[in-house]
């Protein structure tokens, strides 16, 4: 089948990093009515993380959304469009969904909580990097360490 083709070389070409090649294939499978779920995927993730075109990607994930697809996966990729144009209140309701469908995923509580710092709740921040620490992110335990250990030492007083 050409669709299947053409989603196969642009899934390929997105590995390979050659983004025009892969929008240009993936393009074509899904104007020849591929799997559009899948080429939606694909284009979600090629626009939100080779292009770095938040607003397409975001688009892409809200259609997967809309028809309950891959839930875990696009409700991060959402979440990550969202914090990219800093809509700091959508990403952490859509990291809120990640953790919903996967409750051990560490990196939905650590950028979650990156979210939250920007809305200036360090609380849930500081809850949620020591979730994603206590889960093995280092990073999650750096920024736990640096900002929250004050706080935790106030709460306990």
């Amino acid at each position: 089948d050409i669709a299947y083709i053409h989603f196969l070389k642009g899934t390929a070409a997105y590995g390979a990093a050659r983004l025009d090649d892969a929008l240009y294939n993936l393009n074509i499978a899904d104007s020849l009515n591929y799997n559009s779920d899948s080429t939606f995927l694909k284009l979600g993730l090629l626009y939100t993380f080779g292009f770095k075109n938040y607003f397409e990607g975001e688009r892409m994930f809200d259609t997967l959304i809309s028809k309950e697809v891959v839930p875990e996966t696009t409700w991060f990729g959402k979440a990550w469009c969202q914090q990219e144009l800093n809509k700091h209140r959508g990403a952490v309701s859509s990291f809120s969904q990640v953790i919903e469908h996967n409750p051990n995923h560490t990196l939905a509580y650590y950028h979650r909580a990156n979210n939250y710092l920007n809305l200036n709740d360090s609380i849930r921040a500081c809850s949620d990097y020591k979730k994603a620490a206590d889960m093995g992110l280092i990073r999650a335990r750096q920024l736990h360490d640096l900002l929250c250990v004050k706080a935790d030492t106030l709460t306990i007083e």
